[in-house]
């Protein structure tokens, strides 16, 4: 994941380090497929400690409340 934030130009090489997923493919009916994600939001690693303890912070990420970011999908496959 990479980041950049004008108009400061301030890019970075954004990484979470522990990651996961499930993807349960219907090999005869693509929109009977689903796709889940989940990051631990704490392991945000932008290489600059400063900038990882604010995208922590209740400001964007709030891992103390938030600690997993989920992503579900099970509807909305199209086939083409």
């Amino acid at each position: 994941m990479s980041s950049c934030f004008p108009p400061f130009a301030n890019c970075a090489k954004d990484e979470f380090t522990h990651i996961g997923g499930k993807l349960e493919l219907d090999g005869t009916d693509i929109t009977k497929s689903r796709v889940e994600a989940s990051i631990d939001a704490a392991t945000i690693n932008t290489r600059e400690p400063q900038r990882d303890a604010h995208l922590k912070s209740a400001d964007f990420l709030d891992v103390e409340e938030v600690s997993d970011l989920e992503l579900q999908v099970d509807s909305g496959l199209q086939k083409g």
